[in-house]
């Protein structure tokens, strides 16, 4: 769990917005806010209307309450008798919020529903940042493999080869991400992406592997990403596989989706 605040006495209630929500984005180190709440001054009165968009664009996905004030604090500093605006945030991992104006109320609970990842799963354990299966084994990725079969990346960069519900611990290499990806090839073993140690490099490295006789075989094929990885998620049906990267020199974060060339 993380919380963070921020304020801005910018006149322009969009730069208000876009200073604060700067502001939040340093204090949580990348972490999307879960719970968004926002503090205006009757000086922006004229745009009260615009606010829950304007924030819905600089803060996406965050459940957003809100209020009007004579004075607002935020970030360790309080704005009083001139524009103020100050927003507060949460990311809370493994909790789902949920609100009704009338009656107004707002309810926050650890959320074990399960996720769409194609395999059965009891939903991310609160404050681990870990899906857990139905018996209780925490992972964290999961590239399926065909035939039922998961290869999942767990503690330790452990991967697991989960079969039929039996789970065999594989030998390979460790890996903290793993994503399986469409054979457009038309090869007789499935293929799974995984990231790969590199202390020399400024960014992480992602390596093919063929998936045969219940171990990742290495296919020569690597590229470099641009920055930090950190998400891997398997490609649906005939689709590609994405990767979330965090370019630190350029501060932000981006997506690429990842295909099979058949022709190298």
């Amino acid at each position: 769990m993380k919380w963070a605040s921020a304020a801005s006495d910018d006149g322009d209630l969009r730069q208000a917005i876009t200073r604060a929500a700067s502001g939040l984005r340093a204090q949580l180190g990348g972490c999307q806010p879960d719970l968004l709440v926002a503090f205006v001054s009757p000086h922006h009165a004229e745009a009260f209307d615009r606010v829950p968009a304007l924030l819905a664009d600089a803060v996406p996905g965050a459940l957003l309450l809100g209020c009007s004030g004579g004075g607002v604090i935020g970030g360790g500093h309080e704005i009083e008798q001139r524009p103020g605006l100050s927003l507060t945030a949460a990311f809370l991992p493994g909790v789902t919020c949920r609100g009704t104006v009338s009656p107004f109320a707002l309810v926050c609970a650890d959320d074990s529903e399960p996720w769409p990842i194609g395999l059965d799963n009891s939903g991310i354990a609160p404050s681990r940042n870990a899906f857990s299966t139905a018996d209780g084994f925490a992972f964290y990725e999961a590239a399926p493999l065909g035939g039922g079969r998961f290869l999942l990346a767990g503690e330790r960069s452990a991967l697991t080869l989960l079969d039929a519900g039996r789970r065999t611990a594989l030998r390979s290499d460790p890996a903290d991400h793993v994503a399986g990806v469409s054979d457009a090839c038309a090869a007789d073993a499935p293929y799974v992406i995984a990231d790969a140690p590199t202390p020399d490099t400024d960014g992480d490295v992602l390596r093919l592997f063929r998936f045969a006789d219940a171990r990742l075989v290495a296919t020569g094929s690597a590229t470099t990403l641009p920055g930090a990885l950190t998400a891997l998620w398997s490609a649906p049906v005939s689709g590609p596989a994405t990767a979330i990267v965090h370019d630190l020199r350029a501060g932000r974060y981006e997506a690429f989706h990842l295909t099979l060339s058949c022709a190298r």
